[in-house]
């Protein structure tokens, strides 16, 4: 029998990180537990898992997070014991310290015998078993008789040794329409582009390549501005970053917004020309979804499953990773060729409002669990 038929919404325990710290994985996990759409359907607890408040805090063991796994066991096992969830929807970080304290959740799902769906939100699973035995075992031993949720088919190699295909589900994130999609016709005018980098300065999202790529632009005379926006890190703290700028000589061109949320960051989205996102190390970026909702080219790299976003030529330019070569002649190109910009945005707009809006997302997360529970 249909759970969506019997009169009653099916429980669904959900084991995710959320903000604060704010990153993609916590944004789309807030996502599915606020969703209306979500929670019309299904009746969702929500247990947070999460154990830094800072970003500057993740991967830094500490007495306070150990003493957190504890307590959250113990809440975990009375929730299962108690309130018997039909299913279990488990964000469960990919490795780290991060994986290694989420095991006490699996053990005790499995305990229960509760079904069990994971949502993969990054990649790293395959170089990471290469290296240790010991997390290769246990993670088979995780991901055992589970279903799972990937961002795309091109992540599916990162798992292929631990599930079969036919276990998996592929959910692209989703995010709501912004106010103001795209620009008024001859809005990109300006007379020194906008660039725009908006994502948390982790080293591996490639802000340091990016200041690479500018230098060179600046030394080919070559005029525009550019904006950062985001948190702080360990490794890239406000005063390193003015420090990188400042060996590069780009005072006058580069300016750091720190955290920008709401309409600060529908502004900087608004008045920027180009959106600069050289990853290395990334899954299915939201931060590139909300540049394509504003219309803004792109600019990144054939990194995780961006190439399911970004289309070389079509509604930006792909250049390979770590090359501040490649990503500046790329700038250039569209810094130098405001009708080709014009193009790309009229595409991402359209191919936003085609994939990625945050309905269709919560419309196939239900789909899934809506099979998983009548499997």
């Amino acid at each position: 029998m249909s759970f969506m038929r019997s009169g009653h919404k099916p429980r669904i325990l959900a084991l995710v990180q959320l903000p604060p710290p704010l990153h993609g994985a916590a944004a789309m996990n807030q996502s599915v537990t606020r969703s209306a759409y979500l929670n019309g359907q299904f009746d969702i607890e929500v247990l947070p898992i999460q154990l830094s408040q800072k970003l500057q805090d993740i991967g830094s063991p500490s007495f306070r997070k150990l003493a957190s796994v504890f307590t959250r066991s113990v809440k975990l096992m009375l929730t299962l014991f108690l309130r018997r969830p039909r299913l279990v929807y488990f964000a469960l970080p990919p490795f780290g310290g991060a994986f290694y304290a989420s095991l006490p959740f699996v053990f005790l799902i499995k305990l229960f015998r509760i079904p069990l769906i994971y949502h993969f939100h990054g990649k790293g699973v395959a170089k990471q078993a290469e290296r240790s035995t010991v997390y290769r075992r246990v993670m088979k031993w995780a991901l055992a008789n589970s279903r799972i949720i990937l961002l795309s088919p091109l992540l599916f190699e990162d798992l292929s040794a631990f599930v079969d295909r036919a276990a998996v589900s592929f959910i692209p994130n989703g995010i709501s329409l912004p106010e103001r999609m795209a620009f008024e016709e001859g809005e990109d005018a300006h007379v020194v582009p906008q660039i725009l980098f908006l994502s948390n300065l982790v080293i591996t999202k490639g802000p340091l390549i990016l200041l690479d790529a500018l230098a060179s632009l600046r030394q080919s005379g070559v005029s525009f501005q550019a904006i950062f926006a985001g948190a702080e890190t360990a490794a890239i703290s406000a005063t390193r970053f003015a420090s990188e700028v400042q060996v590069r000589q780009l005072q006058d061109y580069v300016q750091y917004k720190g955290p920008v949320g709401g309409e600060a960051k529908r502004a900087l989205f608004q008045q920027a020309n180009i959106f600069a996102f050289p990853t290395y190390n990334d899954a299915f970026p939201l931060a590139l979804l909300e540049a394509m909702s504003f219309g803004l080219p792109i600019v990144t790299t054939n990194e995780g499953a961006i190439p399911d976003i970004v289309t070389n030529g079509e509604n930006g330019l792909v250049v390979a990773r770590q090359d501040p070569t490649a990503l500046a002649d790329a700038l250039r190109a569209l810094i130098e060729q405001p009708d080709l910009r014009h193009k790309m945005k009229q595409r991402n707009v359209e191919k936003f409002v085609r994939e990625y809006p945050l309905e269709k997302f919560e419309e196939r997360m239900a789909t899934v669990w809506s099979q998983a529970l009548n499997s």
